[in-house]
């Protein structure tokens, strides 16, 4: 079972090395290898850090699932099942005439559609830098021959033009670089601390999310960032409660079980979907509402034209604990307005099926949605019928009222 643990403890809490038995720096492998015999207090050198992590990253499953799932928490985009893709972890990849640290692409394993790509710079001891602009992009800061722009418009850039459904950027450094991130980047940014990182592999390690396998490993990356990567002032930020420590009790208790029923009730929503011939292309279902994005949802492009809106049905955490049905387009879709613009005009005609069917103007990925109130199924004779039931009369109203062929228009209507 894992668990999307940037909402648990975003920040290492004090006495974190202790809560499990790490190795010192004398028997820990990554500080062997990283080792710099120059002055004592020399950060570690940024490059063979990239590398640890890329190596962890390949070796392991569990480990690298809770640190893959924390990322995507950061970086709020829905994070697939990564035994289910083509994954490839690369450092010191082309980036135009330049190199970005760390790689991380998911494909369809069958079609070899560009599903995720996420580019880490990752920084210990130095700050960013300025370079020419990457080659065949457009970068306002370089308007001038020859000027210089920030490392991350470059790698934005670059991003900005990949086929990938999902892109984005992570800055993983040892203290929080949020406020040095340029303005004006197109492709979604955050920032991730070293610390973070090895939080979510301590808590991993302590709820036995990581097998034996790869508990050596995980000790040894956690006992490293913890004694040469962490910033002295995160590690005293917070600290647990009873509370805290009663709900990761109650959590590995239940969280299997919800997970099971939550992914049962939910899975014959695919077929519902599928038979609706309302999207293209496969259902799919994201799985484990107690984990990453914390939802059991199934999923399906509506259109068949690159980075086209979802229909989305399922069990969500996220505003509310409901069942939900939904229209999803990305926050910076270029036809977000026309998107926004159709589901207001018919949002009467889907009242009349519906009447808590609302947009969602201050959400950033969801555009129009019809819940139903989790605790409304404790009273049901048949729970799974009762979702079925809600979900849908929920995709009856968008085909019957209109709204899937003005959203398509939108969709396809030229600049």
């Amino acid at each position: 079972m894992k668990l999307g643990t940037c909402v648990l403890i975003p920040t290492p809490a004090p006495g974190l090395a202790e809560r499990v038995e790490l190795p010192g720096s004398r028997e820990n492998l990554f500080s062997r290898i990283i080792r710099d015999p120059r002055p004592a207090g020399r950060a570690p050198r940024e490059r063979e850090c990239a590398e640890m992590l890329a190596g962890v990253l390949l070796a392991t499953t569990s480990t690298r699932d809770a640190i893959l799932d924390s990322f995507a928490e950061a970086l709020e985009q829905p994070p697939p099942c990564w035994d289910e893709v083509e994954l490839r972890i690369e450092t010191e990849q082309p980036v135009e005439g330049k190199r970005d640290d760390l790689r991380i692409q998911a494909l369809h394993p069958e079609t070899g559609e560009p599903l995720v790509l996420w580019t880490v710079e990752v920084k210990v001891g130095s700050g960013f830098h300025s370079s020419g602009p990457v080659e065949g992009a457009v970068v306002e800061e370089a308007a001038d021959q020859g000027a210089e722009v920030h490392q991350l418009v470059n790698y934005d850039a670059w991003l900005e033009q990949q086929p990938h459904t999902h892109k984005a950027g992570v800055v993983l450094a040892v203290t929080d670089k949020t406020d040095s991130l340029p303005a004006g980047l197109a492709i979604c940014w955050r920032c991730v601390t070293w610390g973070q990182v090895a939080s979510t592999v301590i808590i991993a390690l302590e709820l036995e999310q990581i097998p034996p396998g790869e508990r050596l490993i995980a000790r040894h990356l956690a006992g490293f960032i913890l004694q040469n990567l962490a910033s002295g002032a995160e590690m005293s930020d917070n600290r647990f409660t009873f509370d805290h420590i009663a709900f990761l009790r109650a959590v590995r208790v239940l969280a299997s079980e919800t997970n099971a029923v939550a992914d049962t009730m939910v899975a014959p929503l695919a077929g519902l979907i599928e038979k609706s011939e309302i999207g293209v292309g496969k259902v799919t279902h994201q799985k484990k509402v107690v984990e990453g994005h914390q939802r059991s949802v199934v999923w399906q492009y509506l259109y068949g034209v690159e980075r086209s809106p979802y229909i989305m049905a399922g069990v969500v955490t996220d505003g509310g604990v409901d069942v939900a049905v939904w229209i999803e387009s990305a926050p910076r879709h270029q036809k977000k307005a026309g998107i926004a613009k159709a589901a207001q005009e018919h949002l009467d005609a889907l009242r009349a099926y519906d009447s808590r069917w609302t947009v969602s103007p201050d959400r950033d990925w969801w555009d129009l949605e019809v819940r139903m109130p989790l605790t409304s199924l404790l009273h049901a004779d048949d729970q799974a019928a009762a979702i079925m039931g809600f979900a849908s009369q929920a995709v009856r109203a968008l085909k019957e009222t209109g709204l899937l062929d003005a959203l398509g228009r939108a969709v396809a209507q030229e600049e």
